[in-house]
């Protein structure tokens, strides 16, 4: 199937009964492209054919949206839910959004604050070896201690690889003030 036939199919929707064997090619080697799903469920639902319940069991999951699909089959909707984009050229579509956005965007002040380590007040439960290791890596090794600390109230059974942690960072700190 060619660029120009889907691009008819998709503005003659009730020609799809035509190329159901070229749709089926289409589902077969673009699973995941619903467009050709939609169109092939159409053709198949248009053309009474036994093989629309098994084909709309196996294409309803990678349509993005069922209930537009189930309007598009039972004719409340007459086109094909996905607009075809492929005739546009992005110069085109750049325009059509610029006529279409519903308002501009004015650079204005913005204001944040950022929070430094100093600034945290680390809670117990989001206490973890690597917000140690970060603490470490960022030169706050008092941090890190106590992170370490509150992972040995947490994790008893790892009491002995926190204490060590700490010792080693108590001492790197102790020979660094030397």
């Amino acid at each position: 199937m060619t660029k120009e036939d889907l691009n008819h199919l998709l503005t003659h929707p009730e020609q799809t009964s035509l190329f159901v064997d070229d749709l089926q090619r289409l589902c077969e080697t673009y699973p995941w492209f619903h467009t050709a799903h939609q169109l092939l469920l159409r053709a198949l639902k248009t053309g009474e054919s036994h093989a629309f319940t098994e084909q709309l069991n196996s294409s309803a999951w990678c349509v993005c949206k069922r209930d537009v699909l189930y309007r598009y089959l039972h004719g409340e909707q007459t086109t094909v839910p996905s607009p075809a984009l492929a005739h546009k050229t992005s110069d085109e579509l750049i325009d059509t959004f610029l006529r279409t956005a519903p308002t501009k965007i004015v650079p204005g002040e913005t204001h944040f604050q950022v929070q430094t380590s100093d600034q945290l007040n680390v809670n117990p439960s989001i206490a973890t070896e690597t917000l140690a290791r970060i603490f470490v890596r960022q030169g706050d090794p008092d941090k890190a201690i106590e992170i370490y600390e509150q992972l040995i109230l947490k994790n008893p059974e790892k009491n002995i690889y926190f204490a060590q942690q700490i010792h080693h960072l108590k001492a790197s700190k102790n020979n660094s003030n030397v």
